[in-house]
């Protein structure tokens, strides 16, 4: 009797473990993931890049900080429309693009930083010439 209500619990425990197996197969096939490489406007691989994946839908946000190889990864995705981010304090200009993952699908995306630029601006009053001689050669006033 012992024996034939081992049996039937291990079997029973296998048989159960069958039917289960499949939906968390089924469960990890459909994540998704976004991953990709950061770099400078030549190419060269930023590392301390603070890469943010954002899902408003659903208000959940997740960030991943680069290494020296410039790499990024978000593993385990559900499918859905999220905003990808790239914020750097080494000069580069902020970066975001829209990203829409579907079942199962891994994405690869480059983001190229751009310098960010500082700005100057002149501004000429044409009214005052002080100072310059505009019919002679002659250097003074």
């Amino acid at each position: 009797m012992r024996k034939s209500m081992f049996g039937a619990a291990v079997g029973g425990s296998l048989l159960l473990a069958l039917f289960l197996l499949p939906g968390l197969h089924s469960q990890q096939l459909a994540r998704g993931s976004i991953g990709g490489a950061v770099t400078d406007p030549s190419g060269r691989a930023v590392a301390n890049v603070v890469i943010t994946l954002a899902n408003a839908s659903q208000g959940t946000e997740r960030s991943y900080t680069t290494k020296n190889d410039g790499v990024f990864s978000f593993a385990t995705l559900e499918a859905a429309n999220y905003t990808l981010s790239a914020a750097s304090s080494s000069g580069f200009a902020a970066w975001r693009q829209p990203v829409s993952l579907e079942v199962g699908q891994t994405r690869s995306i480059t983001i190229r930083l751009e310098v960010a630029g500082n700005r100057t601006s002149v501004e000429v009053d044409a009214a005052i010439q002080q100072g310059v001689n505009t019919t002679t050669s002659d250097l003074g006033a």
